[in-house]
C-alpha cells in the first residue's frame, strides 16, 4: 500500500473535489469560494496553504514533493514564486469576500423589492411562531 496508495487516493480525492465543484450551481458556487476564502484549512495538502499557515517549511519539502514547474527552479527563485502565488492569493481572497458582500447586499435588495417590508418564507414563518410562543408564556 504505502506511498503509493496514499497518493492514488489523493489523485482520487482531488478529482471528486474538481468533480463535485464544477458541477454546483452558481449560488453553491459562490458560498463554496466564500467558504474557501475564510476557511484556512479548506485546500487539505495544498502546498501554498500548508505554507501560508505554518504548516510546512517551503526548506523542508523534498523537490521530488513539489510541483514540476517549481522543482526546475532554484531555491531562490522558488520561494520568491511561492511569496507571489501567496500575494495572489491574499488579492484573489479580497476580491472573493467584497464580491460575497456585493452578493448579499445585491440579494437582500431584491427580496425587499418583492417582499416589501413583509417577511415571508421558512425563517420567517418559524420566527413568527416563535415569537407567538413567546408572548403567550409571558417572555418578551
Amino acid at each position: 500500500m504505502g506511498e503509493s496508495y496514499r497518493a492514488d487516493a489523493k489523485a482520487r480525492a482531488e478529482l471528486t473535489e474538481t468533480k463535485v465543484a464544477a458541477s454546483a450551481a452558481m449560488p453553491a458556487k459562490a458560498e463554496r469560494a466564500l467558504n474557501k476564502t475564510l476557511n484556512s484549512t479548506a485546500y487539505v495538502g495544498d502546498l501554498l496553504q500548508n505554507i501560508e499557515n505554518g504548516s510546512v517549511k517551503l526548506d523542508s519539502v523534498k523537490d521530488e514533493d513539489l510541483p514540476a514547474d517549481l522543482r526546475k527552479l532554484s531555491p531562490d527563485a522558488r520561494k520568491q514564486e511561492i511569496e507571489k502565488r501567496l500575494a495572489r492569493r491574499v488579492n484573489l481572497r479580497s476580491e472573493i469576500v467584497a464580491l460575497a458582500k456585493q452578493r448579499d447586499e445585491f440579494i437582500a435588495t431584491e427580496r425587499r423589492k418583492q417582499t416589501g417590508d413583509k417577511q415571508s418564507g421558512f425563517d420567517a414563518a418559524v420566527a413568527t411562531a416563535l415569537k407567538e410562543q413567546l408572548s403567550r408564556k409571558g417572555i418578551r
